[in-house]
């Protein structure tokens, strides 16, 4: 039975390709709408989108009362190779660092990782890496995250320490991390809009080849490399260690902003 048109705002990065190909073509209801993770938060909360892909940090940090809908979502055990930090220097020597105004998550995740790599207190600075020159730019490291990570990486002679977020918070808890989960408002009528998405995604992995490869065609990544990245590197389903990883980062970051204050 057709339902009202539902909005559905997503991420613009080659990860999250399995969770929307195909989704207008088999629900002719949706509308879907391609941001940045920090952008999608405020489509969400002023009810442009009725089910968003956030950042996992906004069901945490929203004043608008948001559930997980955990149909899909962003996550990785291990390296992430889209999310890292890139270092002048040691990281134990850095205290300086430009953070990426594309995430949310991420810059939170290197708050909660940063003692355990510096003694120095962390000092954050926005910056735009799409109109930024890395070379010029006056900070101890920068954290990217994103398709720019392996299409436009800072030079190796300038920034050649890197650390991964997604394989710190592995060492460091034994979890996977969440980066992204599918939300919505507690109000909001999805009718059967998050089947839907289970459904979608079950067939795009199963046929996850040659969505790998257009995808790396538009997005400027080595098609062997995408298909790895969406195979092997992250993960797309949902488990019960995941929702306990989302709940240990929500625990760190409480710690973190106690000591903070």
């Amino acid at each position: 039975m057709p339902h009202p048109t539902l909005h559905v705002g997503c991420v613009s990065y080659l990860n999250s390709v399995p969770l929307i190909a195909g989704l207008e073509r088999r629900d002719p209801d949706t509308r879907l709408h391609l941001d940045v993770p920090s952008a999608l938060l405020a489509g969400l909360e002023s009810g442009r989108f009725d089910i968003a892909l956030c950042p996992v940090v906004d069901l945490f940090r929203s004043d608008a009362d948001l559930v997980p809908i955990p149909v899909g979502g962003i996550a990785c055990h291990g390296p992430t190779h889209t999310v890292k930090l890139f270092a002048r220097k040691p990281l134990k020597e850095c205290s300086v660092v430009a953070a990426d105004t594309d995430s949310h998550t991420s810059v939170n995740l290197l708050r909660v990782l940063w003692p355990d790599h510096s003694p120095h207190p962390l000092k954050l600075i926005p910056a735009d890496f799409r109109n930024t020159n890395l070379a010029q730019l006056e900070a101890d490291a920068a954290l990217l995250i994103g398709d720019k990570v392996i299409t436009a990486p800072p030079p190796a002679d300038l920034y050649p320490h890197t650390l991964d977020l997604g394989d710190a918070w592995l060492r460091k808890t034994g979890l996977p991390f969440v980066f992204a989960i599918w939300m919505a408002r507690r109000t909001t009528d999805l009718h059967d809009l998050p089947q839907t998405l289970a459904s979608l995604l079950d067939a795009n992995l199963a046929d996850i080849e040659p969505l790998a490869t257009r995808a790396a065609r538009d997005k400027g990544w080595q098609p062997d490399l995408a298909l790895r990245y969406m195979t092997e590197v992250l993960h797309y389903r949902i488990t019960a260690e995941d929702l306990t990883a989302i709940e240990r980062f929500r625990d760190e970051l409480i710690t973190i902003d106690r000591v903070a204050v």
